[in-house]
Parts: C-alpha cells; structure tokens; sequence
C-alpha cells in the first residue's frame, strides 16, 4: 500500500494522534500544532504514519512546489514512512523535498535516502534566534540598555497595578477577550498576515490543557494586557507565543524579562524561533541581542539525474 490521504481536521488530528509519536523537527511539537492552522499546510496519513507537507509558492532559493515539513512514525516505521514521503504526490504534483532543518537533521534525511539523486543544500530561509536567558532576566550591559530601560519605567508607571496571573479556565476569557480586540486593530489597519496568527491563539487557549509548557498573563487594573507561551524541549526554552498591548510602553520588555524569570531562569539557552521573514519580527528579534542563529538547511530531490 502506498496510498496517501488528506486530512482535513489538521490541528485537532495532530493533537490525538502525533503529541508523542518520533518526528524530525526540532521545534517543539506547540508550533507544528500552531503551523496546522495554515491554508499552504497538508497532513497526509499513510499506512506508515503522517507526514506534513507545505506548498511552497516563492522563494529565492526553492522550486515553487509542495515539501515535507515533519513526520510522525513509531521507530520501526520511520525510515520507511520517510522514503515512502520522498515520492508522494499533493494534488498531482510530485513532493520536491524536505525543508526547514537544522544541519544535523538534513544530513540524517539524507542518509536515510542514501542515494546520489538526493543532496543537501543550503537554503536562505528565516534563521531561529537562541538567547541567553540571564540576558533576559538582567537586561545587563550597553548593548540591552534600552531593553533595561524601557522595562523599569513600565515598572515605575504601572508596577504596582500590574498582577501577573497563571493561563488557566478562569483567565482565558480575559485572554480571549484581549486577542479579540487585537484581532479587530488589525483588521481595522489591514495588517492581513496576523488575523490567522490571532485565530489560532485562540484555538489553542482552548486546547490548552493538552500541552505541557508553562503560560502567564498579564493584568493591569484587572484587565489582560498581554500573555506568554513556552515549553522546554530538553536543550532549550521555546517561547513561542507573546502578545502585549502596545498601549502601555515597555510592557514587552517587561514580559519578555518577567517571563523568563517566572519560568526558565535555571535553563541557560532560550529560543524566540524565526522571525518568518517579517522585517517588524527581525528587527524586534534583533533587538534583544542573540547569542546565535541557528541556520536550517534542506534536502533536495532531484528527479532528473
């Protein structure tokens, strides 16, 4: 059998049946789930476990054309299921590759192929951010002042009317409530690619009990101003999620700082993934001051030879 099917429940199918199956992506199994909510986004079920594909439509270095993205299996199956994904077809087109790895996990791709039409190359794709978390909590030096900064006078202006509060049944509404009205500012600027970002935050709240990371949200005068989101993957810290009301000047710093002292002040590295090629992303990323980058590489087939 090498039948493949699409999956039309995406997000609610990875959470029953993928939480905690083997699959080659290093971000944390919360992204993939929040990857699920895109329209270019395909999860396909074979007979060996479910592969997810992207359709990719411009990049500078890619073929236009679908590529997996991740792939759940049990340990026995895996290296099948990824030599059987290496020649699917999406809606009569042939599978191009897969993309979006770190180095290390391309070239385990690659020997799994292990045949001369595939290679590994270097793609100009988004680059995750890796910080230190002490830099986080400190703000310390020349190079954060600015972070340090605007964090202590948030502190001076609005700290003793701010509570912070555990993501949980009673504060989600609030969540909810805040993500609503962001969603609306959106729309009424046009600020198109974060209306589906806002949906899914959504979504997710009321899955919430299904993950394992660690969440706070952010109160002033009783009224939620902004949340955060992580887990920690073994290695790492990843946050992927934090939402703060721009009213209030140097609410992100505070959070970004509070957050981490709350939840991850003991692991060293902490991750605020890629910044999706969004110039506002890259330049709030970089302003933190990361320890590294971590470029990602693919693997390309190449059918012709």
């Amino acid at each position: 059998m090498n039948k493949w099917e699409i999956l039309e429940t995406r997000h609610e199918y990875l959470l029953n049946n993928c939480q905690k199956s083997k699959y080659f992506k290093e971000v944390g199994f919360t992204t993939l789930y929040f990857w699920s909510f895109l329209d270019d986004l395909f999860i396909l079920k074979h007979e060996y476990g479910i592969v997810i594909a992207e359709q990719i439509t411009t990049h500078k270095n890619i073929e236009a054309g679908y590529y997996v993205l991740a792939i759940f299996a049990t340990e026995e199956k895996f290296d099948m299921l990824i030599s059987a994904a290496s020649t699917l077809e999406i809606n009569g087109e042939q599978m191009k590759g897969f993309y979006f790895l770190f180095e290390e996990t391309a070239k385990a791709i690659y020997e799994i192929l292990n045949t001369k039409k595939k290679i590994i190359v270097s793609g100009d794709f988004p680059k995750d951010y890796f910080y230190l978390s002490e830099n986080f909590i400190t703000f310390s030096g020349k190079k954060l002042q600015k972070k340090r900064n605007a964090r202590n006078k948030f502190i001076s202006m609005y700290g003793d009317k701010t509570v912070v509060k555990k993501i949980n049944k009673e504060t989600i509404p609030q969540i909810s409530s805040f993500l609503k009205k962001k969603k609306e500012y959106s729309e009424k600027n046009q600020f198109g690619f974060l209306l589906n970002d806002f949906d899914s935050n959504v979504e997710f709240l009321k899955n919430i009990h299904l993950f394992k990371g660690e969440g706070s949200a952010y109160f002033i005068n009783d009224e939620c101003v902004g949340f955060s989101y992580g887990e920690f993957n073994g290695s790492y810290a990843d946050i992927f999620i934090e939402k703060f009301n721009t009213f209030y000047k140097g609410l992100g710093a505070f959070i970004s700082s509070d957050f981490v002292n709350r939840h991850y002040k003991d692991i060293k590295i902490v991750s605020r993934e890629d910044d999706n090629g969004e110039k506002g992303l890259t330049l709030s990323k970089e302003s933190y001051k990361p320890e590294y980058l971590k470029g990602r590489y693919g693997v390309i087939i190449n059918y012709e030879d």
